[in-house]
């Protein structure tokens, strides 16, 4: 019920029928009439567990960012909440006939390269204003005006998520001290010595082959599932298998 109150007024339910698949979410796409009598579908998706809400709010607050900056790189987003009749929250955004085929990687560059030019930090900084999850894992995004400090931050997060999933490993955490403390200085500070600066791009967060489809009707590429946030434009970030 919540879903369909989330709905633009005039918006008149059709059907709905389970779409694709989600290792961490239920997904469905509902069709409805709109006043002027066109059909219009949007996709849903429903989490569920004790991050759920917070999760939801991620993936929607990621999505608006990249709609407002870029309005065709993503779906657009509609809505999200809490469901009433279930302990979940939702998410609504424009439903698109997605083929999942290899991406023309020359489109997809230029597509990807003007969303960095175009995007601009609202802080300044490199972070984001809401925690951005990739899938259920949470990211460590808190505004940082160094690159240095925000990458080795993000990075430790993730080491501390694997920790949580697979326990403690010497060797590793060695391994990651001298990342955290040597490496990332040494590679990455010389961005920022003698006056230099990084400007803080908007990217994906989590852009891989199953994020990234073509749309059937206009042959527009289209990416989605994100975890965006502000960082260096050639920075990316490879799930956590757990």
């Amino acid at each position: 019920m919540a879903v369909i109150e989330a709905l633009p007024p005039g918006d008149t339910l059709i059907a709905s029928e389970q779409y694709g698949k989600s290792a961490w979410s239920n997904t469905a796409k509902i069709t409805v009439r709109k006043q002027d009598g066109r059909l219009h579908s949007y996709f849903v998706k429903i989490i569920t567990g004790e991050l759920a809400e917070s999760r939801v709010l991620g993936e929607y607050s990621c999505m608006l960012e990249l709609w407002k900056t870029m309005a065709n790189i993503v779906p657009r987003p509609l809505a999200q909440g809490r469901c009433q009749s279930i302990e979940a929250s939702y998410y609504v955004g424009d439903y698109l006939e997605i083929d999942h085929r290899r991406p023309d990687a020359a489109k997809l560059g230029a597509k990807i390269a003007q969303l960095h030019r175009m995007s601009k930090s609202p802080t300044g900084q490199f972070g984001f204003h809401v925690t951005p999850y990739d899938g259920k894992l949470p990211l460590v995004a808190d505004w940082d005006p160094s690159w240095v400090s925000f990458f080795g931050k993000l990075l430790k997060g993730v080491y501390q998520h694997d920790i949580s999933a697979n326990g403690y490993w010497k060797e590793l955490d060695d391994a990651m001290e001298l990342i955290l403390t040597k490496t990332i200085p040494r590679l990455l500070g010389p961005l920022e010595d003698d006056g230099r600066t990084v400007k803080p791009c908007l990217i994906h967060g989590d852009l891989w082959e199953e994020n990234i489809g073509t749309e059937l009707r206009t042959g527009e590429l289209y990416i989605f599932d994100s975890c965006a946030y502000y960082a260096h434009h050639e920075s990316t970030y490879a799930r956590l298998r757990s």
